[in-house]
């Protein structure tokens, strides 16, 4: 499934663990990436959250199986008889939805990506500030338990927004899942957003997908 890669390994957050499967798709977040992608309703398995490592040992076969559920159970059955089972993850599924752009209130393309590659190179986190007088990029450091991060200097990028439609806001982004949605999307850099939904729409040519990250806005 191409959400499995966006599905958190935080194990205190046991429901973000899996892939949410419902009636018409499925999604996969870690709370700083989402994807989603809707698929055919006809062919769609019922509304449960799925581990990653049985999602992963499926994808392995060249084969769509039919799925069902019975007793926090998992079923999916292959067309020569053969049948995979897993236990389904329980508690809700976050109200994804929510986050889901219904309209964007800007469009801009993001152009420099190759300097922010070769910058983060020697950040070991990098938070990226998108100002009206340029991109600045911020190196912030790991140090304790008490005192996770703290910022250690800024540097000034020749990376910017160009606008395409509306008006781009000042937003804070981390560099690092800004790169990973933007090779996500097979080097796409068009980005879309609503600052009420305080998040970062990114186009990506396959339909029925949507690749969000929430910003820290300014």
């Amino acid at each position: 499934l191409q959400v499995l890669p966006y599905a958190s390994e935080d194990s205190t957050r046991l429901s973000l663990n899996g892939v949410y499967l419902h009636e018409s798709g499925a999604v996969a977040t870690d709370g700083h990436r989402l994807r989603l992608v809707s698929g055919d309703p006809d062919t769609s398995w019922p509304p449960c959250i799925l581990p990653t490592a049985f999602l992963e040992i499926l994808s392995k076969v060249k084969a769509d199986p039919v799925g069902w559920t019975h007793e926090s159970k998992f079923y999916a059955e292959y067309p020569w008889g053969t049948i995979a089972t897993s236990k389904l993850i329980e508690g809700p599924y976050p109200q994804y939805w929510n986050a889901v752009p219904r309209s964007t209130a800007w469009t801009a393309r993001i152009n420099g990506l190759s300097e922010l590659r070769i910058a983060m190179s020697n950040v070991p986190v990098g938070h990226l500030r998108f100002l009206k007088s340029g991109t600045v990029l911020e190196s912030w450091t790991r140090r304790t338990e008490k005192v996770k991060e703290y910022r250690t200097a800024s540097y000034p990028l020749q990376m910017h927004l160009e606008t395409l439609s509306g008006e781009v806001p000042e937003f804070g982004a981390d560099a690092r899942y800004l790169l990973e949605m933007a090779d996500a999307c097979g080097g796409i850099s068009t980005v879309s957003g609503n600052t009420s939904i305080q998040a970062l729409l990114f186009d990506i040519e396959k339909p029925g997908t949507r690749l969000l990250m929430p910003l820290r806005l300014d």
